[in-house]
């Protein structure tokens, strides 16, 4: 187990996991209220906010079922997350309307189709022992940004006083765990059956 801790690709995954659930947790804690902010009613936020995430999961069963048909991971992670850090980034870059919530949408729906492949990575090149000790690590670094996202959205939103700055730095997460995925890509293949964290 302790060769998995250490080894560098489950510390990246690690750091792809934070990006993807600081975003999950930044939108969903201040989703309701960016909603609210734009003037509608309790009950019509409510609403509005319930169809990002129906098509959120209907996209995570369409993206995760393409990846195990194709058998593919690395760029089943890191083009969600990149279409979430766009949805993201134009969310914060244009006026706030109608428009952002579609855009925050797109946001979400790249956050949680992301999260089906993810937890297929490990396995490239974990087993048994080291599967364990590695999935915990990666875990417990990611649900970090449990804290880091929501956290940080309000800090931003009151040092600034709005959601755009807050928008682009749950976009800059995303976009970091795509290139961070992106690039552990080749490394994540297979050693060979004599290595510790192969066992």
């Amino acid at each position: 187990m302790w060769p998995a801790l250490i080894d560098r690709r489950v510390v990246a995954l690690g750091l792809v996991y934070l990006g993807i659930v600081i975003g999950l947790y930044g939108i969903g804690f201040w989703l309701p209220q960016i909603v609210k902010s734009m003037g509608f009613a309790n009950i019509d936020v409510g609403l509005i906010v319930a169809l990002p995430y129906l098509a959120s999961a209907m996209a995570m069963i369409v993206w995760g079922r393409r990846s195990d048909r194709v058998g593919e991971r690395i760029d089943h992670v890191a083009l969600p997350a990149c279409l979430g850090a766009l949805g993201f980034f134009a969310a914060a870059a244009l006026p706030t309307s109608t428009i952002t919530v579609v855009l925050l949408g797109v946001g979400a729906v790249g956050v949680y189709a992301a999260l089906a492949p993810f937890w297929a990575v490990p396995s490239l090149f974990l087993r048994g022992t080291a599967a364990a000790g590695g999935i915990a690590l990666i875990n417990a670094i990611g649900n970090l940004g449990g804290f880091f996202g929501p956290y940080l959205v309000g800090w931003i939103k009151d040092a600034t006083g709005g959601y755009d700055t807050a928008m682009a730095f749950l976009g800059i997460s995303l976009a970091a765990s795509a290139v961070i995925v992106r690039g552990l890509g080749r490394g994540l293949a297979p050693r060979p059956a004599g290595a510790h964290f192969a066992r």
